[in-house]
């Protein structure tokens, strides 16, 4: 889905320093996480209250820090967002788009190290990839003066992508998301509702449509996000796009870690998601910002097409957007219950 909102124009950030900056916070996103449990074991084991202040708030820090490099991400795309746009600004745009979705590429990365039987420490496999991303990335910056044309995609596309993302809301999203809060009711209600759902969703008729559906959704979201991104727009056009690069990323490390484990026998169920018997914040922390942006970006994005629809029905900018930044809150809030669940906390 695409917008070319007019909005007040603002100078880009410059292009190549941008560059560096943002692959820099990539290669720092999983220290700051590793630096996050080390504080948060800390924070369970010590036995003092000034010691356990300290920990909890270098637990509150570490986790700020990796949640600001996609506010980070943010900023440098909504900076490079208006026209006329350089190829080089263009550029700048689009890594802030990767950097934004980093939370679920780290996820990616781990779960094909897994996968490949890598044995190389995870931090030096992370390094050497950004590190190689970068230095192509920097002899690939285009010349400034360079022209910047606008890619083309099917008018039709759009439609076609918010049809199918309305059906896969109505007819798998929503109750999955509804299927996870439930777990704030406690493990067995969410089992129950768990067993029921699967029924559905994991039937031989539906599943093969909800894969189709789910790949349908990335791959023409990234070819909208591609003309979107040399597109002049606003701050909620920019957050349209770069939520729908982070539910590229999510999907794809959430389908291949899925489909990995159930060939190898292993139930895909809330004791899989949730990392148990360790839990995610004794174990696994890089899936609390990769599923808690994950539920915040869906239903954001979600919110922003929506902002669309009723545009192009004629609705006030300023109602559409009030709607969107509605849908965005409540999408936060969605996401922090859900967590609140998967960290263990029960009603």
């Amino acid at each position: 889905m695409t917008t070319a909102i007019a909005a007040k124009a603002r100078p880009p950030i410059a292009t190549r320093s941008t560059v560096v900056v943002l692959i820099v916070a990539m290669l720092l996103y999983p220290i700051w996480l590793q630096l996050f449990h080390f504080a948060g074991r800390e924070a369970v084991a010590a036995g003092t209250v000034s010691a356990q202040s300290l920990a909890w708030a270098g637990v509150v820090l570490f986790l700020l820090l990796a949640f600001a490099l996609p506010a980070l991400a943010f900023v440098v795309a909504r900076s490079n967002s208006q026209l006329p746009l350089s190829r080089q600004e263009l550029f700048s745009r689009r890594i802030a788009h990767l950097a934004f979705a980093t939370p679920s590429l780290y996820v990616a990365a781990g779960g094909y190290r897994g996968i490949l039987g890598l044995k190389t420490q995870e931090l030096i496999l992370w390094a050497i990839l950004w590190l190689a991303v970068a230095a192509i990335a920097m002899m690939r910056v285009p010349p400034r003066e360079r022209p910047m044309t606008v890619p083309t995609t099917p008018a039709w596309l759009t439609t076609i992508h918010g049809s199918v993302a309305a059906a896969l809301v109505l007819v798998f999203l929503g109750w999955h998301l509804a299927n996870h809060l439930s777990a704030l009711f406690g493990s067995d209600v969410q089992h129950r509702l768990m067993a029921a759902l699967r029924l559905w969703y994991r039937s031989d008729v539906v599943q093969p449509i909800l894969i189709a559906g789910l790949i349908f959704m990335m791959a023409s979201g990234l070819l909208l996000a591609r003309r979107a991104t040399a597109t002049r727009t606003d701050r909620l056009g920019t957050l349209q796009t770069l939520t729908g690069a982070y539910l590229a990323a999510f999907l794809f490390s959430h389908l291949t870690s899925t489909f990995s484990a159930r060939s190898r026998g292993i139930d895909t169920d809330w004791l899989w998601a949730t990392s148990a018997p360790e839990g995610l914040f004794a174990g696994y922390v890089r899936l609390i910002p990769h599923y808690a942006l994950g539920v915040a970006c869906l239903v954001t994005h979600l919110g922003c097409g929506l902002r669309l629809v009723l545009l192009q029905h004629q609705v006030p900018q300023a109602t559409a957007d009030r709607v969107a930044w509605t849908v965005a809150g409540g999408g936060a809030l969605l996401a922090t219950a859900i967590m609140a669940g998967m960290l263990g906390l029960r009603l």
